[in-house]
């Protein structure tokens, strides 16, 4: 056991289990958080698998998207 997590465990019940909670709440959203990106890496990687065995659309799609991103830098 590392030498912050000894902090008076025994004397200080509730801060251990507020410790505790929120230790396990962190760890579920971290979890939660990282599922999300994952899936979303999966499915651009996906879109882009796809676009690519249709070579046409593919470059299409690649130049409406600078056109946007472009007028998207100039807004700001």
């Amino acid at each position: 056991m590392p030498e912050h997590m000894k902090f008076q465990i025994g004397s200080d019940v509730a801060r251990t289990q507020c410790f505790l909670v929120d230790l396990m709440m962190r760890t579920v959203t971290n979890a939660v958080h990282n599922k999300s990106e994952l899936t979303v890496r999966h499915r651009k990687l996906n879109r882009y698998i796809t676009k690519k065995s249709q070579i046409g659309v593919n470059r299409k799609h690649q130049a409406s998207r600078r056109k946007h991103q472009g007028s998207y830098l100039l807004g700001h």
